[in-house]
């Protein structure tokens, strides 16, 4: 079994050093959780990146998305689901982080507006996954995409809808191009060595990682359905992979078993482990050097996948 350090890098360590001293005033309820998110963004993020154009359009009556167009002209695109342990996040928090991937990579970023947990549960948020997924490839036109070069992904819990979009598009027929996925759990199981080493003190715990699967599942029949923990799956026939993961976080391993059997069904799979890193770095490029490496290695991957 491979060893890590459990050392974060000092960047890091200065943030867990912050976020520690205000936790114990922090509010517990959803609408104080979901707003903590949004106002931790700027401090995150820095300044929005420009982009030629940003539109939203409405899917259906649940669903909207936010396209950001790096340019004029057809090109590829990613279907983007935010993170935010399918409880938090949305469009306006991923907002500086689509902007980046478009900018950099060259490829529209599609960001989905889907339905949060408590107030809908497993499989609401897949549901609108495949919904915008469907939507997209019958608007591509319309939308100066190209249909034959889409890619899929999301962070955290936004990498597992993802995953989950892109198994019921293999069911349908549905060929993708390629799938970004940054630290997503997989499975609703909470023994890994990483949930152990890292259950506190890292920013995202085990604790909050079980009661948002509660919270998305609300069953453990849910939670053991093979869209939720996708690890189940056979992979065979799905587009090449990038699984970004943070060393010092309690997902770490599930990306590992991810890639790992991606590897065994023949998926073409790179699993890039940032050193020193906690959950959420990806989202963090105004304060880590890393985060801003892992969005170039992000954009990069979707260019070079979908030219």
């Amino acid at each position: 079994m491979q060893t890590y350090n459990r050392q974060v890098n000092a960047n890091v360590q200065a943030y867990l050093e912050s976020v520690n001293t205000h936790r114990a005033s922090t509010p517990a309820t959803i609408a104080t959780f979901r707003q903590a998110t949004l106002d931790a963004m700027p401090v995150w993020s820095g300044e929005k990146t420009a982009i030629a154009q940003v539109v939203q359009r409405q899917v259906n009556a649940n669903v909207s998305v936010t396209i950001y167009r790096p340019g004029p002209g057809i090109r590829p695109a990613v279907l983007y689901f935010h993170g935010g342990g399918w409880v938090r996040g949305s469009v306006a928090t991923h907002d500086w982080l689509c902007r980046n991937l478009a900018a950099q990579s060259g490829v529209t970023v599609v960001s989905v507006e889907y339905r949060l947990s408590p107030e809908h549960v497993f499989p609401a948020a897949i549901d609108d996954g495949f919904d915008a997924l469907l939507w997209l490839q019958a608007h591509a036109a319309s939308l100066d995409i190209d249909a034959q070069r889409i890619a899929i992904g999301g962070d955290s819990s936004g990498g597992n809808i993802a995953i989950a979009t892109l198994l019921r598009a293999r069911e349908a027929g549905i060929a993708l191009a390629a799938q970004l996925l940054v630290y997503p759990p997989v499975n609703a199981s909470f023994d890994t060595h990483s949930y152990i080493t890292y259950a506190e003190g890292y920013h995202l715990t085990r604790q909050t990682m079980q009661h948002c699967w509660q919270s998305y599942t609300g069953h453990e029949e849910n939670a053991r359905h093979p869209w939720a923990s996708v690890i189940q799956n056979n992979f065979r026939g799905l587009p090449p992979a990038l699984i970004i993961a943070a060393e010092c976080d309690p997902l770490r391993d599930d990306g590992r078993q991810l890639a790992d059997r991606y590897t065994e069904d023949g998926v073409p799979v790179h699993y890039s482990l940032y050193p020193g890193t906690i959950h959420p770095f990806f989202l963090m490029p105004a304060l880590l050097p890393e985060a801003r490496a892992a969005q170039r290695e992000a954009a990069a991957f979707l260019r070079n996948a979908l030219q």
